[in-house]
């Protein structure tokens, strides 16, 4: 667990760095989200990382929507607030050997393809998870850039600036 616990103050913290940034080229944020943060559930479904999503967005959806249509009104959201990064965090979660992971990993293969924004997915042991085995793995890791990032202690002011020096390295391959 711990484990798990570590790498996700990365991924804030990427968020907050190209949040401000974008604020101080825009000003106030107004109609306009730069990031957005989705943790994917266990035992993901479609329907139910696309509604965690929309929970995010905080967008009116019902238990009576399907999949398809929640897609769209989260897609078309994300695209009318300018959002450039989706930040996905516990992809560890994804299990592409089960009928659902498999569905929800090419879900998250469609957002990306609907939404004008870089996506950062994150977890643990990635590279030894189904989700980057078999065809469908080989599919999705040539689709992607790996940045290994080994846990980092922030005490002191060196550790401090590795830190930093991290999450710029990440910026800068995100832009």
């Amino acid at each position: 667990m711990d484990a798990v616990r570590r790498h996700r103050p990365t991924l804030q913290q990427l968020g907050r760095s190209f949040h401000l940034a974008d604020r101080a080229r825009r000003g106030a944020p107004g109609d306009h989200l730069p990031v957005v943060f989705l943790s994917v559930p266990p035992a993901a479904t479609p329907k139910m990382l696309v509604s965690e999503l929309a929970r995010y967005l905080d967008l009116p959806i019902t238990s009576r929507m399907n999949q398809a249509r929640i897609t769209d009104i989260v897609c078309a959201t994300l695209r009318d607030l300018t959002t450039q990064r989706v930040l996905v965090d516990d992809i560890h979660l994804l299990n592409t050997r089960t009928r659902s992971g498999a569905e929800t990993s090419d879900q998250m293969k469609h957002l990306s393809e609907r939404i004008p924004a870089t996506f950062v997915y994150a977890g643990v042991a990635i590279e030894e998870s189904p989700l980057l085995t078999g065809n469908r793995g080989a599919q999705l890791a040539g689709r992607f850039k790996m940045v290994r990032n080994p846990p980092l202690a922030h005490g002191s002011t060196t550790q401090r600036t590795a830190w930093e020096g991290l999450i710029r390295g990440m910026d800068q391959a995100c832009a």
